[in-house]
């Protein structure tokens, strides 16, 4: 009866996919490893819910060992209810320290070389893989705010919890991985995927006869996952039509907080354009939130926009 229960639980994740299909993707790199029937080794720093966009899904059911760190306690349960086999699931936080993702992998017992780290918990992940000296996965897919530019460093001042300013730039983190041997492979929205240096030529069959993979492959695939000004300040809820306004706001604001005035304003006039197409593009939109999200943007540019010339306009 306990078997039963816990191919069940396997069953109930067939068909759920993670959120842009990164893990599919990871999962095809693989593909002539577990042909030869060697079960992968994933560790997933989480884990989120288990029917909405999970990453750990599709190797939980093609059998490979799971282990989930989620510190939501809600979370946490949902995922031990369903009884898997080749899951444990570890409900803790992880340090926002130095050592907090290597203490959280002393604390699961797993091997210091493994096959696969999800990185995903809403800011800290830079720092948290950049002091990592002691594991070693062999393909890592972390979360970047991709809010910046392809062309701009930002590094969070300090480790800390929040998309707002608590995560890097996918510069920042494409130049830190590949420091640490690691190469870029492709981006899907916020999640980069990284292939240890040792892996790269196993995994390029898998990419097909165009593959491309370091450099070339982030000016390809990580430009186009930036978020798009356009619909981040016109697909907002009526309720909170200023809400694409703040989240460049945020943006600009981070990168003056740690002294990086030119690529402040390169990310300002990189939105200026949009902002004067913008009152061609509200016919969708109420007038009441057209109205608000112009008088919003009118007040963005009196607060930055002398303030950008300077660093432009210095010797």
């Amino acid at each position: 009866m306990e078997i039963e229960k816990k191919q069940e639980g396997n069953h109930l994740l067939s068909g759920i996919r993670s959120q842009y299909g990164q893990a599919e993707f990871i999962l095809a790199l693989y593909q002539p490893v577990t042909k030869s029937s060697r079960k992968l080794t994933v560790v997933e720093v989480g884990a989120n819910q288990p029917t909405q966009g999970s990453n750990s899904c599709c190797f939980i059911v093609e059998n490979h060992k799971c282990y989930l760190i989620e510190a939501n306690t809600d979370y946490a349960e949902q995922w031990k209810r369903l009884n898997i086999e080749n899951a444990e699931i570890y409900n803790s936080p992880i340090e926002y320290s130095p050592d907090g993702l290597v203490n959280a992998l002393k604390s699961i017992g797993i091997e210091k070389s493994f096959d696969i780290l999800f990185l995903d918990i809403d800011g800290g992940e830079y720092h948290l893989l950049k002091n990592n000296l002691t594991y070693r996965p062999s393909i890592i897919c972390v979360e970047v705010d991709n809010g910046f530019p392809p062309n701009i460093k930002y590094v969070p001042p300090t480790i800390q919890h929040g998309m707002d300013g608590g995560q890097a730039s996918s510069l920042s983190t494409f130049l830190m991985l590949q420091s640490m041997q690691y190469t870029y492979v492709r981006s899907f929205a916020q999640d980069m995927v990284f292939v240890s240096n040792e892996m790269v030529t196993q995994i390029l069959p898998q990419l097909g006869p165009q593959a491309i993979v370091g450099i070339d492959a982030y000016y390809k695939y990580a430009a186009a996952a930036i978020y798009n000004p356009l619909p981040v300040l016109l697909n907002q809820n009526d309720e909170k039509p200023t809400a694409g306004i703040d989240f460049y706001r945020k943006k600009i604001d981070s990168l003056l907080w740690v002294s990086q005035p030119k690529e402040a304003a390169f990310l300002y006039f990189m939105l200026e354009p949009w902002f004067q197409i913008l009152p061609n593009m509200l016919a969708n939109r109420s007038e009441s939130y057209g109205r608000t999200l112009l008088k919003e943007v009118e007040d963005f540019r009196k607060s930055y926009f002398h303030m950008m010339l300077t660093p432009i306009l210095a010797p």
